[in-house]
């Protein structure tokens, strides 16, 4: 489940997209060589990093369900996710607006609970592994 800023903040746009001086004058950089550990302000890599990079990708190409922005498409939101989408080669087998998260996961928990069921799943976000044992222990998964 992404938005664009994961792309900036992974360093996925790097040497692909934009260039690295591009990149690194990019504000999503600054935030992330800021250090800061927790919070919305947390990316947990500092940049440049082409090795992260390279797994970001490849961990978003084995995802079966990526979510993304598609109600905003500019270069700042869903364009910007297509154009890494293709320059990667990645060709999810679902996708859907990642703004409607929240809303499927509590108002809609048995068709949330049966799209997640036996897929590969990448979460990205400073509480990945809080919603990790969260949804383990609602679906009751390993």
């Amino acid at each position: 489940m992404l938005d664009s800023s994961v792309y900036v903040s992974s360093g996925v746009l790097m040497d692909r997209i934009h260039s690295e001086e591009y990149f690194m004058n990019h504000p999503e950089a600054a935030v992330a060589n800021a250090g800061h550990k927790r919070g919305v302000k947390h990316r947990g890599v500092r940049f440049p990093n082409i090795e992260i990079r390279d797994a970001a990708i490849e961990a978003v190409k084995k995802a079966d369900i990526i979510g993304y922005c598609l109600s905003v498409h500019n270069m700042d939101a869903g364009k910007l996710t297509e154009i890494v989408f293709e320059k990667n080669n990645i060709k999810p087998l679902f996708v859907y607006d990642a703004y409607i998260r929240r809303v499927i996961m509590v108002s809609q928990k048995n068709k949330f609970e049966k799209m997640l069921s036996g897929r590969k799943i990448l979460l990205i976000s400073t509480m990945a592994e809080e919603v990790s044992n969260r949804w383990r222990k609602s679906f009751k998964r390993d």
